[in-house]
């Protein structure tokens, strides 16, 4: 058995493991699987119509030169379906509706190709050679990668940039993909590349599913007691409490209470995300807590406030104008809803001189003391 063969088999293989591993799987959405299910699907079919491509090539026979053709015409037709079908993983299939009408023009002409020679020819010899209009498939490829870029680059702002190298390794991988089917057309691997990435992305959702509230969109408290341990830099915790939220719930609804959780939370991400990472702890609780270096200037005052169980207090410039911002936001977001609840906020450094979760507490100290002072 030659080198190609065996990464074929081992690819068939992967992805029909993958497949029964989707059907088990709780980690991630019912959509979120069938479109995985979807993806591995069609790298499984890629990977055998290269193999038997690949078998056939060179071999005499008018049967088998139509045979090579239509498998041709195949793989070429659903590499492009696969880098949609990533970027409909997390985005509206109903926004992807032109990337699907570009890959089902490029379907046709592949297997237009067969009779016309548009894409790719296959000649008298059963060999494979690149069309007048082969420039349209490398297009089209083109084209399906700059749309998966930017979806990738908007979940990686979703999921505040965790993560991040996996995205770009998903990337690479389908880019070298259609690189080397540039450079050498002959040389058809598509499946590989395709199924690490496919592999790639799975690892991505899966760990997202774990860290992120499903809820509000927001890092989840497992989280957040995770990274907390992590912080080894100078940085601002900032901690939100909604107010009277069980009043709300109780008044409209759990369902209501739900939505206005989301919208503040999406203000808090929209305000603190270029700054920080912003976490759900609690029911109706939130803490962002800042990225390294993006503090700025800030000063330990004497707390002037009597009976408080902190002496030192910081005031910071950007602390003080991004609190503000987000105040400005929900007075903004309560012109078109009312029954928006209030937030309480404070906020604090961390120096490294001691722990973090004291840090976070000063904060949550900080915002109760607002709250009671309304």
């Amino acid at each position: 058995m030659d080198y190609f063969t065996s990464l074929s088999l081992l690819t068939v293989a992967g992805m029909i493991v993958m497949l029964i591993c989707l059907r088990r799987t709780i980690n991630i959405t019912e959509v979120s699987r069938r479109g995985f299910v979807f993806s591995f699907s069609l790298i499984l079919a890629i990977s055998l119509a290269g193999l038997l491509s690949y078998y056939i090539s060179g071999k005499n026979g008018n049967a088998l030169c139509t045979v090579h053709g239509l498998l041709t015409a195949t793989e070429m037709s659903l590499s492009p379906i696969v880098v949609i079908a990533f970027s409909s993983l997390t985005k509206d299939r109903k926004k992807l509706r032109m990337s699907w009408y570009v890959i089902a023009a490029n379907a046709i002409m592949e297997f237009l190709s067969l009779q016309y020679g548009f894409i790719f020819t296959i000649d008298s010899e059963n060999e494979f050679h690149r069309g007048k209009y082969y420039a349209v498939y490398i297009a089209v490829c083109a084209y399906v990668v700059i749309v998966l870029f930017r979806e990738v680059m908007r979940v990686n702002r979703k999921f505040q940039g965790r993560n991040r190298e996996t995205l770009l390794a998903i990337m690479a991988m389908i880019v070298l993909e259609f690189g080397i089917q540039l450079l050498s057309p002959n040389l058809k691997a598509e499946w590989l590349g395709f199924s690490f990435a496919g592999l790639l992305y799975y690892i991505y959702f899966t760990d997202a599913a774990l860290v992120v509230d499903p809820v509000t969109g927001l890092l989840s408290r497992k989280c957040y007691d995770s990274f907390i341990r992590q912080v080894n830099y100078v940085a601002a915790a900032v901690y939100f409490d909604i107010d009277d939220m069980g009043e709300l719930n109780e008044d409209f609804g759990r369902t209501f209470g739900d939505q206005m959780m989301k919208e503040i939370a999406g203000c808090i991400r929209e305000i603190y995300g270029p700054y920080g990472y912003c976490f759900r702890i609690k029911d109706d609780e939130f803490v962002v807590i800042f990225r390294k270096n993006r503090l700025g200037e800030f000063e330990s005052v004497d707390n002037d406030e009597e009976d408080e169980d902190y002496a030192k207090i910081e005031r910071s410039p950007l602390l003080l104008k991004l609190k503000n911002d987000f105040f400005d936001a929900l007075r903004k977001m309560r012109q078109s809803e009312e029954n928006l609840p209030d937030v309480s906020a404070g906020y604090a450094v961390y120096c490294m001189d001691d722990p973090m979760e004291y840090v976070v507490e000063k904060a949550c100290h900080l915002a109760r003391r607002e709250y009671k002072d309304k």
